[in-house]
């Protein structure tokens, strides 16, 4: 038998995550967010560094 036929399928890459690099395959849920390509997981770690500078302190002036 051809190895080919024992082989899985490759999967499909449908694009590189544009927060890791890591690839992002056919199927698989992601975020687009300004036309950036961010894995679910990759998601917090992203928006924490696009809005790290609206970060503020609560401090109560008396």
């Amino acid at each position: 038998m051809p190895n080919h036929l024992l082989e899985p399928d490759a999967e499909k890459v449908f694009a590189l995550c544009d927060h890791c690099g890591g690839e992002i395959y056919d199927g698989e849920d992601y975020y687009e967010i300004d036309g950036d390509h961010i894995h679910e997981d990759c998601f917090d770690n992203f928006a924490r560094e696009l809005y790290s500078d609206c970060r503020k302190e609560a401090i109560c002036h008396e």
